[in-house]
């Protein structure tokens, strides 16, 4: 069976829940190496578990905007 993704990397935010979660598990089971990002780190172990390899988790805490302006 070939595995489109295999030898490529893939970056998934959102990863610990839903659509992001379902798209971790589809790439590993494509071949690739996924690098999930989440913001609460149980949702993290618990995926990791569930694919059991080729996941590479870490836990982004993101509190308020991201970007400010100077007025």
């Amino acid at each position: 069976m070939a595995t489109p993704f295999a030898g490529k990397r893939a970056l998934v935010t959102g990863a610990g829940k839903g659509i992001g979660r379902a798209t971790v598990k589809a790439l590993v089971e494509c071949g690739a190496e996924v690098i999930a990002l989440s913001r609460t780190e149980a949702d993290l172990h618990s995926l990791k578990q569930e694919v059991h390899y080729n996941v590479f988790c870490t836990c982004m805490f993101v509190f308020g905007p991201l970007l400010y302006r100077n007025q």
